[in-house]
């Protein structure tokens, strides 16, 4: 069975990231960047590796509104952004509950100090929170809920452990919003069923490269966005870590990928034999040898100049350059 991930709902220093003067905000729920739909987590984070220095447009759920973020990501800034931090339940009549927390809220900041500082994990948030009600026995909470940013100061209340220790507590349980397991949404439904499904989704990703290659073609994105080999293997590595589900995934999008780039009119590709073949038949003779010769080193040169360029690309983007 393949391993859950996270929903893909944002967290990130306000104060450090250039999301938030993109026009995120802390809690936005992002639903497509630059035309691919994204469903957990690790897209968004991949994604932003790919966009460094290049045009971002983001569709967002914020509350109930579903908008649209764009702008120009520079290089080499911090674009580290963390699976958001959210209150998944608050005990009944306990302190937070009290003080107007509610589960779903998203965690901004305790005490006034960002809780996505530094690569944070769950565990630093509950230590934040122990460590202020031990010192001031309140814990001022900052959060976002429906898209408004609200705090609020909660006092804490001692709790009896299992070893017989008192703890200070304000009565909430904090996590990441999880999707659901993929082998729920893997799901067997017959041959037929199956097939129906690769189909949709084929002609669903076809339909969005497509897309990307028309805004390229006309400067609406930037093609430091494309990545070569290396992105590629970076990609695939990254999923396979995920499960075999995710793997799977990325391996067929590469393949129509492929498949799509295959039916460019470019000498070479079978898109450009095909393109020769119309030409051939209106005119009612062949090109010519020549002629075929020509086309073939043209397509050959722009296809080298191509991949100099991935390349260049990727090890850019290691580099931050």
């Amino acid at each position: 069975m393949a391993p859950w991930s996270y929903q893909p709902v944002i967290g990130f220093d306000l104060k450090n990231s250039i999301l938030s003067k993109l026009g995120f905000m802390i809690g936005d729920k992002i639903l497509s960047i630059n035309g691919h739909k994204v469903e957990t987590f690790s897209q968004i984070s991949g994604q932003l590796k790919v966009l460094s220095g290049a045009i971002l447009k983001a569709e967002i759920q914020r509350g109930l509104k579903t908008l649209e973020v764009s702008g120009q990501l520079p290089r080499a800034e911090n674009l580290s952004v963390n699976p958001a931090f959210v209150i998944q339940s608050v005990g009944k009549n306990k302190p937070a509950a009290v003080a107007g927390l509610k589960e779903g809220d998203v965690l901004v900041s305790l005490n006034g100090k960002s809780v996505y500082e530094a690569k944070p994990t769950l565990e630093d948030v509950v230590k934040g929170i122990e460590e202020s009600l031990k010192v001031m026995g309140q814990v001022q909470v900052g959060f976002v809920r429906s898209g408004e940013f609200k705090e609020v100061s909660v006092s804490g209340v001692q709790a009896p452990l299992p070893n017989g220790q008192m703890k200070y507590i304000i009565g909430i349980a904090t996590g990441y919003l999880q999707n659901e397991p993929m082998v729920a949404k893997w799901r067997a439904g017959g041959i037929f069923a199956s097939l129906s499904y690769s189909l949709e989704t084929t002609i669903e990703w076809t339909l969005s490269i497509l897309k990307t290659l028309k805004m390229l073609i006309f400067g609406q994105l930037s093609p430091k966005v494309l990545g070569g080999p290396i992105a590629i293997g970076a990609m695939a590595g990254e999923r396979f870590k995920q499960g075999a589900s995710y793997f799977l995934d990325i391996m067929a999008f590469i393949s129509i990928n492929l498949g799509v780039i295959n039916f460019i009119p470019l000498p070479i590709f079978d898109g450009g034999h095909f393109l020769f073949f119309t030409i051939e038949a209106i005119r009612r003779k062949p090109i010519g040898e020549m002629g075929t010769r020509i086309a073939n080193i043209v397509g050959i040169v722009l296809i080298v100049s191509l991949l100099v360029f991935v390349f260049y690309v990727d090890i850019a983007r290691i580099l931050g350059v």
